[in-house]
């Protein structure tokens, strides 16, 4: 800069002060200084023609000034690369909530919501168990969360939140739910959270009927959004599902299940074959308890399996997983899911859809829903069937001993009451051998519901600490369309951008300091002021697909 200052005739100083005027920075001045060096300008001085004969030391500061006047008015405009955004990284917007926004009308099912009442499992199901008699028509709702300007031309993508609760209790208002919409649409997305029918009777058919029917309606919310993706600003081709536990479990369905991969209890010929085949046994026990109590009174009761499966709600074909969404039906397909400790029943359902990426959480101690491989809720339900058989009356006895048996000897409840499912190690195991982009990230000793502490009234270390960023950085690598640009401080002053296999454009911006050097496009040597008290340096620019990006150091 002294050099440049002297060629100009100028002081160093005066040259920092007008130029700290203008948008250009000092690293800039330094770069112009070293080429103005450079033979080309020797040569461009050489080749100006005077009518009057000039010295060569004229005839060069005439040419530093034109070059310099050119300077001077380009740097009136501000550089773009000033206004790059974090896009999905980092908060931008405002938030618009919505409450209670009707995506599917006069569903036929036992209720959609249950809030989540610090009770263990046992004592919500028993306490709800006689809305199950009856199902009735439910309007089924989400809340939405988006940021409260327009769209533009950058259209946003769709993260669709499904709750937790074993398909029988819960809500979209959960701890943990409007915190994620609110977190998601400050960083640009589109955010619904859904409520979706609940309950089933404690046989495995019919769990996997609650299961498939919360398929159905999440199916049913995507395609409502998709229909008004314009009011919303909604980018079809980027559509994100993430859930817990049930809700975990429905959002890998809602990817990766089609209509041959349906429970076969949810059709009417599949229920014919549980009823000739699993309820054999259960069947049996059950015309013995009748038995025993027809004894009692001196007649004969016998039960036919076709009875008992219409007398419990078991024997109506469900429809295909379009059937809640109806006129509103519409192709898609689910970018990436978020399972957090989810499952499902076949992981040959993963070919449906190999391009979908799954980022999952899961602990390794987990006795609701399998870390690996098994029954849900292991060694959960027992202690309820025991307090069952307590209370039977005297004149039982005999029924009460043959259910202990059954019940705590042969099988246990919970293998009765589910059938086994795949989690989130299974899954992730099978999508890398398939070649899928999955991450599984593993608590050891961890158990279930890790967002939430264990009165659940509050959210975890965990969620706020690694759930959040982590599920913030793989929803933008999607977006991104590949590894996200990040910046390493290295010695001497050096700093290097990395992960630039898709980047189409990057500036450097230094705070408090200036660009020395440069080491190609992505390192850079930056000398910082020792009199300014903000030292940062950004790295910025687009992504090959349209996306930009800041990242600061």
């Amino acid at each position: 800069m002294t050099w440049l200052a002297q060629q100009m005739g100028f002081s160093r100083e005066y040259l920092y002060k007008v130029f700290g005027r203008t948008w250009i920075s000092t690293d800039l001045l330094v770069t112009i200084s070293e080429t103005m060096r450079h033979d080309f300008f020797k040569d461009f001085s050489r080749t100006l023609k005077f009518k009057r004969k000039k010295s060569a030391k004229k005839q060069n500061h005439i040419a530093y000034c034109i070059m310099l006047s050119l300077l001077v008015m380009a740097s009136c405009v501000k550089p773009r690369e000033t206004n790059f955004k974090p896009m999905y990284q980092k908060p931008m917007y405002d938030v618009t909530e919505e409450k209670g926004r009707t995506y599917a009308k006069d569903v036929e099912g036992f209720w959609s919501t249950y809030p989540d009442s610090r009770e263990d499992f046992g004592s919500i199901y028993i306490n709800k168990v006689k809305d199950l008699v009856f199902s009735r028509d439910l309007n089924l709702d989400m809340d939405m969360y988006y940021p409260n300007e327009p769209a533009g031309d950058q259209r946003r993508p769709l993260l669709v939140l499904i709750h937790g609760g074993a398909f029988y209790n819960g809500d979209k208002q959960a701890v943990g739910y409007p915190e994620m919409g609110r977190y998601f649409a400050e960083r640009g997305y589109v955010v619904a959270s859904i409520n979706y029918r609940l309950g089933f009777k404690p046989l495995a058919a019919d769990v996997d009927r609650a299961g498939y029917r919360a398929v159905q309606d999440a199916h049913a919310a995507v395609c409502y959004l998709i229909e008004n993706a314009d009011e919303f600003g909604i980018d079809t081709t980027h559509i994100f599902a993430a859930g817990t536990s049930a809700g975990g479990i429905t959002a890998l369905n809602l990817a990766f299940m089609r209509e041959e991969n349906r429970p076969e209890s949810t059709r009417r010929e599949g229920v014919k074959g549980w009823v000739s085949t699993t309820t054999e046994t259960l069947l049996g026990v059950i015309g013995q308890g009748f038995r025993a109590i027809g004894n009692l009174f001196h007649c004969d009761w016998s039960i036919d399996g076709m009875d008992f499966c219409s007398t419990l709600g078991l024997d109506s074909d469900l429809g295909p997983i379009n059937a809640v969404a109806g006129s509103t039906d519409c192709p898609f397909r689910i970018k990436a899911v978020v399972n957090m400790w989810g499952a499902v029943h076949d992981l040959s359902m993963l070919t449906n859809s190999p391009q979908t990426s799954i980022l999952s959480f899961h602990g390794d101690a987990d006795r609701i829903v399998p870390y690996n491989y098994g029954y849900p809720f292991d060694q959960v339900l027992d202690p309820y069937v025991d307090e069952v058989i307590y209370n039977l009356p005297n004149s039982m006895m005999g029924l009460a001993d043959w259910m202990r048996n059954w019940v705590t000897s042969d099988r246990p409840i919970n293998e009765w009451a589910f059938n086994p499912m795949y989690g989130s190690k299974a899954i992730h195991d099978k999508a890398l051998a398939m070649g899928m982009h999955s991450e599984l990230h593993t608590v050891e000793g961890g158990g279930h519901s890790l967002h939430v502490e264990d009165d659940r009234d509050a959210l975890s270390a965990y969620f706020e600490e690694i759930i959040l960023p982590v599920m913030t950085r793989f929803l933008c690598e999607e977006m991104a369309g590949g590894t996200l640009v990040r910046v390493v401080e290295e010695a001497d002053g050096w700093f290097k951008a990395e992960g630039m296999d898709n980047v189409s454009e990057l500036h450097w911006v230094v705070e408090g300091g200036r660009i020395v050097k440069k080491d190609g496009k992505y390192r850079v040597k930056v000398k910082f002021d020792n009199g300014t008290s903000s030292h940062s340096v950004t790295a910025c620019g687009k992504y090959g697909n349209g996306v930009e990006f800041s990242m600061k150091l």
